[in-house]
C-alpha cells in the first residue's frame, strides 16, 4: 500500500516537473524572439507579427496555468 501512494506521488510530480518544464521553454522561446527582434528595430508591420507571437504565447501560458490547476486541485484532494 506504501509503494502505492509512492508511486502515485511520484507521478503527480512528473506531471508538475513536465508542467514548469513547459513554462520555462516557453520562457526561453520569448527571450529568444526579444533577442532577435528588438523592439526599436522593428517596422510597424513586425510590430503586429510581435504582437501576434506573444497573443500566441500568452494563449499557451494558460493552457499550462489551466492544467497546473487543475494537477494541484487533483493533489489537493488526494490529500
Amino acid at each position: 500500500m506504501n509503494d502505492s501512494k509512492n508511486i502515485n506521488h511520484f507521478q503527480e510530480l512528473l506531471k508538475l516537473r513536465s508542467l514548469f518544464k513547459s513554462v520555462s521553454q516557453l520562457s526561453w522561446n520569448i527571450a529568444q524572439i526579444e533577442k532577435r527582434y528588438p523592439i526599436d528595430s522593428l517596422s510597424e508591420q513586425e510590430v503586429k507579427q510581435l504582437l501576434s507571437a506573444y497573443e500566441n504565447f500568452s494563449g499557451e501560458l494558460k493552457k499550462i496555468d489551466d492544467e497546473l490547476e487543475k494537477e494541484l486541485e487533483n493533489g489537493n484532494k488526494k490529500t
